[in-house]
């Protein structure tokens, strides 16, 4: 039974629906979906092009462990916490992060 739902779920006709049901909140996994008039609003601009180039982030250089470490601890987002929230000087805030940052990266050898 488990296995019939999740291959309903996953053909691209049902999930097309969830996915546009949901506005959005999960992209589409099959290329075909993003040619639907719901993706083509300007509100997805940023958005399909995040998904067709398979990246959350633009990035000039290839994926990095330390890029899952930094996203995955929230350093960006404690970052503007600290200005928006906290009331910290951005110029501290944006220190605290790069610090966090390189000691990150330091922990990954190169490549």
């Amino acid at each position: 039974m488990a296995k019939g739902l999740a291959a309903y779920w996953m053909a691209p006709e049902n999930l097309r629906v969830m996915i546009e049901e949901g506005d959005g909140r999960w992209g589409p996994p099959y290329r075909g979906m993003y040619a639907s008039d719901f993706w083509q609003r300007p509100v997805f601009t940023h958005w399909r092009q995040m998904l067709e180039r398979g990246r959350q982030f633009a990035s000039p250089g290839t994926a990095h462990p330390a890029v899952g470490e930094v996203t995955g601890t929230y350093v960006m987002g404690r970052m503007i916490q600290r200005v928006l929230v906290e009331h910290w000087e951005a110029e501290k805030a944006v220190e605290e992060a790069h610090k966090k940052v390189v000691a990150m990266y330091a922990r990954y050898p190169e490549g």
